[in-house]
């Protein structure tokens, strides 16, 4: 028997192997219990940590975008008026994002895709 995973381990468990399914059937064709089993864990259990699908869909946008947006999407005075300058950071951001970010990427255009009311 596996040791046991503490409840922020099994929250990351269950993000991780929710960014997988979204990315790659979207928000709505991805199942709750297709998740809880790939994490080895009931639905029940799942919705301890996440109360609906759109909670946790909620909570990898929060988690993913907050922190690397800021880094994405810097202040426009930081380029003080350069429009060129501007748009090839913002560009070159997304790129490094997409690299290093595949799934969730995959995910956002997804979302951009099903026009979902999470996407931003």
């Amino acid at each position: 028997m596996g040791k046991r995973l503490t409840s922020l381990q099994r929250q990351q468990q269950i993000l991780d192997a929710a960014v997988r399914h979204f990315a790659s059937r979207g928000f709505s064709g991805t199942k709750t219990k297709a998740i809880a089993q790939e994490c080895g864990v009931t639905e029940a259990l799942l919705f301890q940590h996440f109360p609906d699908k759109k909670t946790l869909y909620r909570r990898i946008l929060d988690t993913r975008m907050g922190h690397s947006n800021r880094e994405i999407f810097p202040p426009y005075s930081r380029f003080r008026g350069d429009d060129e300058a501007f748009l090839v950071f913002v560009a070159s951001g997304l790129l490094a994002r997409m690299d290093s970010e595949p799934l969730f990427t995959h995910l956002l255009l997804y979302s951009a895709l099903e026009r979902h009311d999470l996407a931003g």
